[in-house]
């Protein structure tokens, strides 16, 4: 969870299908909240075209740049390799 200079938070956080961690079916989800305690528009699942390859994204953060919004992320492929990722929302 970070909040911007205005009040407003954005929450990221890992959903598992199953209450047990499960490659297949895990993603990262965010979600902006404003200022007044209302989502701004429908959560999404945090992705980009690069991560999209890797099985499913855990451990995530986010963090506010002073004029956008950063989340990173680490993917893991086949029980064997990991990257992490970054993205910026506005």
């Amino acid at each position: 969870m970070a909040s911007d200079d205005t009040g407003r938070i954005f929450l990221v956080w890992l959903r598992s299908a199953n209450f047990r961690p499960n490659f297949a079916t895990d993603d990262l989800r965010a979600l902006l909240i404003g200022a007044n305690g209302s989502p701004v528009g429908p959560q999404f699942r945090v992705q980009s075209r690069v991560s999209s390859d890797w099985d499913a994204p855990f451990y995530g953060s986010v963090a506010w740049a002073g004029d956008s919004w950063l989340i990173t992320w680490v993917g893991q492929y086949i029980d064997e390799d990991s990257a992490i990722f970054v993205r910026r929302f506005r």
